[in-house]
């Protein structure tokens, strides 16, 4: 009887050791499984494939702005004050962004400049009276002669 009594106490110690041994792999596959499985969703930007375009205008007049996908020529102009500036979101790709004063716009005379702007990129371009370039700005020159001018048709 003592035998017998031995062999059952024996296996309950082993049926609860595989059960913690089962119960902690079991465990441990969750982790594992969890931790691989989340995935950081992809931003809007890169599942729609837009950027932002941020027009400054550093010039000393009011300028009307625009910005524009591919071959298209017309997107929202805007008038933007001296020191302010207006975002657009765009398809990412080819991109033109437009300056025109108020009587160059009147006239349908707008100077621009084509971009390339990456998928979620933010880029900023700026609008200026100077005469010497840097990287993302371009001259309006004066309220008369406001650069070189494009018809938007």
């Amino acid at each position: 009887m003592q035998l017998n009594q031995l062999i059952i106490k024996n296996n309950k110690q082993m049926k609860r050791t595989n059960f913690l041994k089962l119960f902690f792999v079991a465990i441990i596959m969750m982790f594992t499984i969890g931790t691989f499985s989340c995935k950081d969703p992809a931003p809007a930007c890169e599942e729609n494939n837009t950027c932002v375009v941020t027009i400054r205008n550093n010039a000393s007049i009011a300028i009307w702005v625009d910005c524009t996908e591919g071959s298209d020529d017309y997107n929202a102009e805007r008038r933007i004050m001296p020191g302010s500036s207006t975002s657009y979101t765009v398809h990412a790709g080819d991109v033109t962004v437009w300056g025109a004063s108020d009587s160059n716009r009147t006239a349908n005379r707008w100077n621009y400049d084509d971009l390339y702007v990456s998928a979620c990129e933010d880029f900023t371009y700026t609008w200026s009276n100077k005469k010497s370039l840097v990287e993302g700005e371009s001259s309006l020159g004066t309220e008369e002669g406001f650069g070189v001018p494009k018809n938007k048709e």
